[in-house]
């Protein structure tokens, strides 16, 4: 015991000599730990709630009236109805989300992309940012891999993750949006080198070259379950044993991960493109002229109506 306690002066007796070389002052660090003026309540689930309502609703509103421009998600995956009435300041009756957990999925999305980003050396730039005044649309590429190949990393359920191993095929709408950027990076990739990313230097990049030749799609599938609302726990459990068989490789550690490769050839998908940029310049002319789209518009899409926040105005506007 002795010398136990001999031991312990003496690295106490180190740690103040380091304070002393390192300038370090004990007394102002303690000064510097604030003691609360009321106890705070512990963690429940009740006041957890009441703290995400809180943050989302600050969330989606400072998105709301902040947001200049149209992004990705807009032109993919949004209903041109909400994006109209987001751009021209409809009001909102609750800007909280109508399903909480959505903002968990957000963070293990981004999780999900710190993951693959951090880890793989086959990317040879990250977080491409691209913004184009002329079309008033700015979005951000995941990854490149030179000068031919767009990487778009999502996250998804077991239930997207089992068809997509199935068919063996991205998502729709996951694929579309690689494709905008595609159509971006090469018909306005001089415009969108030139813009100042002031203060979004610190995350994101401008495109690297001069000239981009895109030929390759990669899809990159990272599968996660939790906070799914079409499974129980217990089916959860099934579903990634089943999954782990349709892999067919038992001890495959990489399980949750898929990747998909397309190549991409510009007379094949040029449908494709002339959809996407038809879709960009509609919503803008509503933008312009302030007018709401009718409910006969082709890009209306009743799917989304559940998170939108503008379901109040939607209704008035029949």
């Amino acid at each position: 015991m002795y010398q136990e306690l001999l031991e312990g002066l003496k690295l106490n007796s180190i740690i103040e000599s380091n304070n002393d070389k390192l300038n370090i002052s004990t007394e102002n660090t303690k000064s510097n730990i604030i003691a609360p003026s009321k106890k705070v309540a512990l963690f429940s689930e009740t006041n957890f709630e009441e703290d995400l309502i809180r943050k989302s609703y600050n969330k989606n509103k400072y998105f709301a009236e902040n947001t200049t421009r149209l992004n990705a998600y807009d032109i993919v995956h949004s209903c041109i109805r909400s994006v109209v009435f987001r751009m021209l300041g409809f009001p909102v009756k609750s800007y909280k989300d109508s399903w909480l957990p959505v903002s968990y999925r957000t963070s293990l999305g981004s999780a999900t992309h710190d993951f693959i980003q951090g880890t793989s050396t086959k990317f040879t730039e990250l977080e491409v940012y691209l913004r184009i005044p002329s079309k008033n649309i700015s979005v951000k590429i995941d990854c490149l891999t030179n000068d031919d190949t767009i990487v778009e990393i999502k996250s998804c359920t077991y239930s997207d993750y089992e068809k997509i191993l199935k068919t063996n095929q991205a998502r729709s709408e996951d694929f579309y949006q690689a494709l905008l950027y595609k159509y971006l990076l090469e018909n306005f990739l001089e415009e969108s080198k030139a813009q100042d990313l002031g203060d979004r230097a610190h995350k994101y990049t401008l495109p690297k070259l001069d000239k981009y030749n895109i030929n390759k799609i990669q899809m990159i599938y990272v599968c996660h379950e939790l906070m799914a609302a079409d499974k129980t726990l217990e089916e959860s459990v099934v579903s990634a044993k089943n999954l782990r068989k349709l892999l067919k490789s038992k001890f495959n550690t990489l399980w949750f991960i898929k990747s998909i490769l397309y190549p991409i050839d510009n007379e094949k998908y040029k449908h494709h493109f002339n959809l996407l940029e038809e879709r960009i310049d509609e919503t803008q002319s509503f933008i312009d002229k302030q007018l709401v789209p009718p409910m006969d518009n082709r890009f209306i899409d009743k799917t989304k109506c559940f998170f939108c926040l503008y379901k109040d105005s939607c209704k008035k506007y029949k």
